[in-house]
């Protein structure tokens, strides 16, 4: 009897093991990425665009003047963005009309490609593209 209850009790806790303690495998994750160009129209000199995908299924970031966060989820090459939100901040006006087509277009994203993990290509729906770099600073 006593080796049944000594298999019970391993089996439970190796059920218990916190599986996620190793590095994470997802190539978005575990990086903060840089804004590099909007649409082939680059971005305003001076202005600090980034993204963050988390473990936890939410991304964030700054999108120039505000902060912003929602939810994410891949599939393959599928990616979305969805129930976006950020604070409202008041900013000179070409930072807030940059960061609008930012946020419109990050939230109809359904599409990216990574290039040696150097380059994050996202595109969406009607064919815009947002390219990111790494943040090396």
């Amino acid at each position: 009897m006593r080796p049944v209850l000594s298999a019970c009790v391993a089996v439970a806790l190796w059920g218990c093991s916190d599986v996620r303690a190793g590095p994470t495998s997802d190539p978005l994750t575990g990086v903060a990425w840089r804004l590099a160009d909007l649409n082939a129209r680059g971005v305003l000199a001076g202005s600090r665009i980034t993204l963050r995908f988390g473990d936890d299924g939410r991304a964030s970031g700054l999108g120039g003047c505000n902060r912003w966060s929602g939810d994410w989820r891949r599939q393959g090459s599928v990616l979305a963005i969805t129930r976006l939100g950020s604070t409202r901040t008041a900013c000179d006006a070409a930072l807030v009309h940059q960061e609008d087509v930012f946020l419109s277009a990050l939230q109809e994203a359904d599409g990216y490609r990574l290039i040696d993990d150097r380059v994050l290509l996202v595109t969406t729906r009607d064919g815009r593209q947002l390219t990111f770099e790494p943040v090396t600073d």
